[in-house]
């Protein structure tokens, strides 16, 4: 995210009223407008807002914080909080890790007269990196980026590796389809929130009584989640200072 990156002032001076020099503040006239009659003129002002916050980075955030706890305007207080979850949300998105999009299990095939492991995919997940680049349920995986599996768990080799990349990073499968040996390119995305962690992954996957009750949109209640740990996390460390 762009823009410079600052310690936020604690966030109970904040709410005090006890605002740093160093904390910065969005144009007059998006504040203007944030308190505007017309609410074609707020919503414009709140895209002016989080254009704002995006070019000015965490610097943005203490401003944020202290109007959608503290400004007298309940417009403002709404929109500035609004506008608080989109860029840090932004920043947590950045943060996750690689994501190819398949379920796998691991296996064992002949392949140039020698039984080697492989990664078998179950699934390919529509509109994931894996989608975008072809893949299809039935592939064997071979190789990542030039490195064979071991024998125990090829699964868990591909999603540990897979786990310590980030989004934007590519990578190369050497895949056999139909006995015919290809490589793949593809570019990692972003892990989704409602996939959890790698290692969840697993223990969902070896015990299925694990999973739950989930709500129906759950990428959109995990991103909350994060976003509200965001939040107390802050406050924390803000206190402690």
């Amino acid at each position: 995210m762009p823009g410079s990156r600052i310690l936020v002032p604690c966030l109970a001076a904040l709410l005090a009223g006890e605002v740093s020099a160093t904390e910065l503040e969005p144009p007059a006239d998006v504040l203007d407008g944030l308190r505007s009659d017309s609410y074609p003129r707020r919503v414009e002002s709140e895209e002016q807002l989080a254009a704002w916050a995006e070019r000015s980075g965490e610097a943005s955030y203490a401003w944020l914080l202290r109007a959608s706890k503290a400004n007298e305007d309940p417009e403002v207080r709404d929109r500035a909080f609004s506008v608080l979850r989109r860029q840090v949300m932004l920043l947590l998105d950045e943060k996750r890790p690689g994501y190819v999009g398949i379920t796998m299990l691991g296996a064992e095939m002949d392949f140039e007269g020698e039984v080697v492991p492989v990664i078998r995919i179950t699934s390919v997940q529509p509109g994931s990196p894996a989608d975008e680049a072809g893949l299809v349920e039935g592939d064997a995986i071979l190789k990542m980026d030039g490195e064979s599996w071991e024998k125990e768990s090829p699964p868990d080799q591909l999603g540990v590796r897979v786990s310590k990349m980030t989004p934007g990073t590519k990578i190369e499968l050497h895949i056999l389809r139909d006995g015919e040996a290809r490589d793949v390119g593809l570019t990692l995305a972003a892990r989704p929130w409602s996939a959890g962690e790698w290692g969840q992954q697993r223990r969902i996957r070896i015990d299925p009584f694990a999973r739950g009750v989930f709500p129906r949109d759950l990428e959109a209640h995990e991103r909350e989640k994060a976003f509200q740990r965001w939040l107390e996390e802050r406050q924390s460390a803000d206190e402690a200072e």
